[in-house]
């Protein structure tokens, strides 16, 4: 759907955002724009919130196109991990070489690199920073391939698995940094609230229609935007808005959108769209580009300032972009040629699939 993509081209752009703003700051520079950049943090629950609510969509409601296990999996492997390995294999060649310095060392054990590339949990940042995210996307990809075996003990793992997390974090006893990737980490709470609107979509609408859709989705938004700026004008690093409840909020905007989109009377804008639609790839990329821009910028003894800012999230838009088009989309079309069942004649010549919400945008971001 195009609202989905445009909901996701925006979160990924505030991202990115957070991302300029953390590296300028690590950098021992002033922080873009006042520091506004530092709420697109908030982007990555939303992105929680989005994956958990697409991934039921398209395999679990009732009345979608029921797969197997091995073939959903399948399908999440060939997308996810090619060009996630690249990139990976990319970070690894530049530490070798020696840059990054000491506190890389412990990233380039065999046994962390190992688990980075098979996304398992560890109690270091993974080899690829921003690869913690998929940590967890791994682990609900593979709960929904057991929904798919058997649906009660598959529901009851995810149920199990969310209700241990939201009693950690109740008791006081989050698991440490979500850059560390492990299971347990309250931001995954994200992915069951996306389940859980999008079991609940068809109430929830019949509900929120007549109380005005339009409301709903706006009121929605506006407590999210209002976490958002929150933490990006307050005190670095404190939250005002608690993030179950923004992403109580994301559920909320992810509902009203798309049943506006459904009735025809909103449609996501298509810039915002065409962003979502390479997401993914800006995901892996950015924050590599971003931080070898601002070393290139300082070692030049140019300020880094706001235009500066601006600067590095605009190339490493493009950059994600090219690495989309030239890489990412080139690979997946390959390996879809590879599986494609030879034609009986060239009349009989089976169509391209079409890459839509199940090839293409499943998982998130």
């Amino acid at each position: 759907m195009t609202t989905l993509d445009a909901m996701r081209g925006i979160v990924s752009l505030m991202v990115l955002l957070y991302h300029v703003d953390d590296v300028f700051v690590a950098r021992s520079a002033a922080a873009p724009f006042g520091g506004l950049f530092h709420g697109g943090a908030r982007g990555v629950d939303f992105l929680f919130v989005l994956s958990g609510y697409v991934m039921t969509r398209l395999y679990l409601l009732d009345g979608v196109e029921r797969r197997s296990a091995a073939a959903f999996l399948g399908q999440r492997a060939r997308r996810l991990l090619p060009a996630f390995w690249i990139v990976s294999l990319m970070a690894l060649a530049v530490y070798l070489a020696g840059f990054g310095g000491a506190d890389k060392a412990a990233k380039l054990e065999p046994h962390r690199i190992l688990a980075s590339l098979l996304l398992l949990p560890q109690d270091n940042r993974p080899l690829l920073n921003v690869s913690w995210f998929l940590v967890h996307e791994a682990l609900f990809c593979l709960l929904v391939a057991l929904v798919l075996v058997h649906r009660r003990l598959g529901f009851g793992m995810i149920i199990a698995w969310q209700g241990t997390v939201l009693a950690m974090m109740l008791a006081g006893h989050d698991a440490g940094p979500s850059e560390v990737p492990n299971y347990l980490n309250s931001r995954s709470l994200g992915l069951g609230i996306g389940m859980i609107f999008a079991l609940a979509q068809r109430r929830m609408a019949a509900l929120s229609r007549e109380r005005g859709m339009s409301f709903v989705f706006v009121a929605a938004a506006a407590l999210f935007a209002a976490g958002v700026i929150w933490e990006g004008t307050g005190e670095r690093d404190t939250r005002g808005v608690p993030i179950p409840l923004l992403d109580l909020a994301a559920g909320v905007m992810l509902v009203a959108a798309t049943t506006l989109e459904g009735a025809g009377r909103w449609r996501g804008p298509s810039a915002l769209a065409a962003i979502g639609s390479i997401s993914y790839s800006l995901f892996l990329t950015h924050f590599s580009v971003i931080t070898i821009l601002v070393i290139a910028i300082a070692r030049l003894d140019l300020a880094l300032g706001n235009w500066a800012a601006l600067m590095c999230a605009a190339v490493a838009l493009i950059l994600g972009a090219v690495f989309h088009h030239r890489v990412d989309m080139p690979i997946q079309a390959a390996l879809r040629a590879r599986r494609a069942p030879a034609p009986a004649s060239p009349s009989e010549a089976p169509r391209a699939p079409r890459v839509g919400m199940a090839q293409g945008s499943a998982t998130l971001p």
